[in-house]
């Protein structure tokens, strides 16, 4: 899917990262590079088929971004502001995010799997055909949001909010649940089969 040229050691095999000749592991200057990015980010509205894999970001606005077919996998996110961006196959598996703001988002066919989702907002946002697959959440919300079609199979949920959401052929298989609200979301229309719910 991705067309990312190898990172230049030679023994690695990881695609290199955006306007660089290697991959995170081997960077020669993290900290340049992150200060460079950072400012790159800020000043642009539209990233399409970049690589950012393995970096952290933290205490940084893209707010009102739209990225797409980006890899994101393996990333460390805190408090960074995704409010009302545009996400289409965005890959964000194995990645870490810590009191980041995804409200009014709108998040379509994109990955979170394996993930951890701590402290985070995703009020009011479209989350349509993603995959949370194995994710670990706490004490976080999606409340008011449509996530049609998304698939939380095999995740452990504590203390999350999925109140008055659209949970049309949304997929909890196999889920562990604790103190998951689903207060006037229609339930009925998700699929629960064996999970594993405390309340």
């Amino acid at each position: 899917m991705f067309t990312f040229k190898k990172c230049s050691d030679n023994e690695c095999q990881l695609g290199a990262l955006f306007n660089t000749d290697t991959c995170a592991r081997h960077l020669k200057m993290p900290e340049q590079y992150i200060a460079g990015l950072k400012e790159y980010i800020s000043a642009t509205k539209k990233f399409e088929n970049l690589n950012f894999t393995g970096i952290s970001l933290e205490d940084i606005d893209l707010s009102e971004k739209e990225f797409f077919l980006c890899s994101m996998s393996h990333m460390k996110f805190n408090r960074v502001n995704f409010q009302k961006c545009i996400i289409r196959l965005v890959f964000f598996d194995f990645s870490h995010f810590s009191t980041c703001n995804f409200q009014g988002t709108n998040i379509k066919e994109s990955v979170f799997a394996g993930s951890e989702i701590m402290n985070c907002d995703f009020k009011n946002s479209d989350i349509c055909r993603c995959n949370f697959i194995g994710v670990k959440g706490e004490q976080s919300t999606f409340s008011d949001s449509d996530l049609y079609c998304s698939r939380f199979i095999n995740a452990d949920l504590n203390h999350i909010e999925f109140e008055d959401c659209n949970l049309k052929r949304t997929h909890f298989s196999q889920a562990r649940l604790k103190e998951v609200n689903f207060r006037y979301s229609n339930v009925e229309e998700a699929y629960f089969d064996g999970v594993h719910k405390e309340i």
